[in-house]
């Protein structure tokens, strides 16, 4: 969806990537990168990209520490892009999905896969958001 403002137009993005980490789903994560990107650089817009990145953006947003090859993957997209997560100023991002382990049933994993990604340059100084959970 295009915005017209006074100043540069926003584009908001609505975006799913696939959660798997093989070659193809890698492939399909590089499209959709390709696709905002063709939609983003020329037209000198504000973007903003909502979506289900199924990625982390940094080590501590999966409570297990592991890092997959979709998470470089989608680091790379941000930095290239100069994006960042609306709250990538606290120390700890609230988690979006929890995950148990079929193999350990004691244990679960929680994760941030979720994201509203802004361009660096609005959110310097943000204020702390707000989150609501919502019963399920």
């Amino acid at each position: 969806m295009r915005l017209e403002t006074s100043g540069p137009p926003i584009v908001l993005f609505s975006t799913y990537w696939r959660s798997q980490d093989s070659t193809s789903a890698l492939q399909q994560r590089d499209n959709i990168a390709f696709k905002i990107n063709q939609v983003i650089n020329p037209q000198g817009c504000i973007p903003i990209i909502l979506g289900d990145m199924n990625a982390t953006f940094r080590e501590n947003d999966r409570s297990s520490h592991i890092s997959y090859r979709k998470d470089a993957h989608y680091q790379k997209f941000t930095q290239n892009n100069h994006l960042v997560p609306i709250d990538h100023n606290l120390a700890k991002r609230p988690w979006t999905f929890s995950m148990c382990n079929s193999y350990a049933l004691n244990s679960h994993t929680t994760t941030r896969l979720d994201d509203i990604l802004l361009p660096s340059s609005l959110v310097k100084n943000p204020k702390t958001p707000s989150t609501v959970l919502l019963p399920r």
